[in-house]
């Protein structure tokens, strides 16, 4: 993926709920991800996530086995897959940052702040219980295109 850095350049690191939303449904959020233009980013760690809840995500795509690997393995040429260890320097601070509210924020905090200046993509209300990383909602991203 090429990058091309513009003044407003942000990269953006997805929350879990995002990625999942564009896996299960042909949705705004799919069209968005990968039509844009953003850099986005996405913690290695969650695709554990993902793979520990398969099959009640499988269930709820109404895919075949196949059919949700090729769409997981099409939507991540989208994104930039971040390996724990780059975040690992910044999950003490991820986790004073969001820790106290939601323990398993802190790996988007921790890529956050591992890439200066990005902010996160989710809908989560409790993102807007801290001040220290910027928080786009999928509204927002849909102004933006």
């Amino acid at each position: 993926m090429k990058v091309e850095v513009s003044a407003d350049f942000v990269m953006i690191v997805l929350d879990a709920n995002v990625f999942v939303s564009a896996l299960l449904r042909d949705s705004e959020t799919r069209r968005i991800l990968i039509s844009s233009d953003e850099v986005f980013l996405f913690p290695e760690i969650i695709l554990e996530e993902i793979e520990m809840n398969r099959s009640e995500l499988l269930k709820k795509s109404g895919r075949s086995d196949e059919e949700f690997n090729g769409l997981i393995k099409r939507l991540l040429k989208y994104v930039v897959t971040v390996p724990s260890d780059i975040l690992l320097p910044y999950r003490e601070e991820a986790y004073a940052i969001i820790g106290n509210v939601d323990v398993k924020d802190v790996p988007y905090v921790a890529a956050a702040l591992a890439f200066k200046d990005s902010a996160i993509w989710s809908n989560d209300k409790h993102f807007e219980k801290q001040d220290r990383i910027k928080v786009v909602k999928t509204r927002e991203m849909q102004a933006k295109e």
